[in-house]
C-alpha cells in the first residue's frame, strides 16, 4: 500500500512539472524524453525504498540516499531550468553532490544488518 502511495505521489509530481513547463517544451519529443525520464526516475526510488526497507542493511541506506539525491537533484535541476528559477540550481547542486558521495560510500562500505534498538 505504501509503495502505491509513493509511486502515485511521484506520478503526480512528473505530470505536474510537465503541465508547468509544457510552454518551454516546443517539440513533442521532449516531452516523450522528459516521461522517459521521470518513468525511469519513479522506477529507481521505488526500487531503492524496497530495497532499504527490505534488507535494512547500512548499503541499503546508502543506496536510498544516492538515488534520492539524485533523483530530487534532476527534478530541481528540471524545474529551474525551464521556468527560469536560476537559485533552485543551489539547492539541487548539494542534493547531486550527497548522491554522488552516497554512491561512493556505497560502493566501499561492508554488508551488515542494522540491529533493532533494544529497550
Amino acid at each position: 500500500m505504501v509503495l502505491f502511495v509513493v509511486a502515485l505521489l511521484h506520478v503526480f509530481l512528473l505530470f505536474k512539472l510537465l503541465s508547468l513547463t509544457e510552454i518551454a517544451l516546443k517539440d513533442p519529443s521532449l516531452t516523450a524524453v522528459a516521461l522517459f525520464n521521470g518513468g525511469l526516475q519513479i522506477f529507481l526510488t521505488i526500487l531503492a525504498f524496497m530495497y532499504s526497507y527490505g534488507y535494512s542493511t547500512v548499503k541499503a541506506r546508502y543506496y536510498l540516499f544516492f538515488v534520492y539525491g539524485i533523483a530530487i537533484s534532476n527534478i530541481l535541476t528540471s524545474a529551474g531550468y525551464f521556468l527560469s528559477l536560476d537559485f533552485v540550481f543551489y539547492i539541487s547542486r548539494p542534493l547531486y553532490v550527497l548522491g554522488l558521495g552516497s554512491m561512493v560510500v556505497y560502493s566501499v562500505a561492508e554488508f551488515k544488518i542494522i540491529k533493532p534498538i533494544e529497550i
